[in-house]
């Protein structure tokens, strides 16, 4: 996650993570249960401005917003620079004024974005799962040394493999999405390893490596 990016080890990594999300994120929901119960007013700032606290409302929205909408800013810049080699500085000031031209939009259509999230992201996450953990045996070699494909086809197939099962198939949406990504994505490349065994020698499947 981007907001792990500077720890200094994996350990501070996964304990600032179980603070932010077990303790920080329960808290929050607690928070906002409670509210809801009392005024029923689902918005948190929308409870304490009837309460009258309205410059702290202000201040956690604000806070609220910054923190979420600068890591996201940080990783789409960061993703879009290394697929279109412009600086990252670049993207993330374009990913900025096209996020805010979409958030007018999408203010008036939240939970249609969210669904459509729901069923788009977890394929990618996926992906990036069976990757590392089946294909790669947990083992990725250093990327200085490695060749990487411009397009990775197994990846999109699927990627819209999973996105498809999220749609069409009953019960836990990102669920379905990403037990089909892996499993799929999974064959395909055992198939082609397969493939490229029958076509070349090992020997020269070292030398292409």
């Amino acid at each position: 996650m981007v907001f792990t990016n500077y720890d200094k080890n994996k350990k501070v990594a996964v304990s600032t993570t179980v603070r932010a999300f077990l303790i920080g994120n329960s808290l929050m929901l607690l928070f906002g249960a409670v509210g809801a119960m009392v005024t029923g007013q689902a918005d948190i700032a929308e409870v304490m401005f009837m309460q009258g606290l309205i410059i702290p409302a202000i201040i956690i929205l604000g806070l609220n917003i910054w923190t979420t909408n600068d890591n996201a800013l940080y990783g789409s810049g960061l993703g879009f620079s290394n697929i279109t080699k412009n600086p990252k500085s670049i993207m993330i000031i374009m990913n900025g004024i096209i996020g805010t031209i979409l958030a007018l939009f999408l203010y008036n259509n939240f939970m249609v974005w969210l669904n459509f999230l729901n069923s788009f992201i977890p394929a990618t996450g996926a992906v990036i799962i069976a990757d590392y953990f089946i294909v790669n045996k947990r083992s990725y070699k250093n990327f200085s040394s490695m060749k990487f494909e411009k397009i990775n086809i197994n990846a999109i197939i699927a990627w819209g493999l999973g996105v498809l099962g999220a749609f069409l198939l009953p019960e836990i949406t990102p669920l379905n999405s990403v037990l089909i990504s892996i499993v799929s994505y999974s064959i395909m490349n055992k198939i082609n390893n397969k493939k490229s065994k029958s076509i070349f020698s090992d020997q020269e499947l070292k030398n292409v490596a």
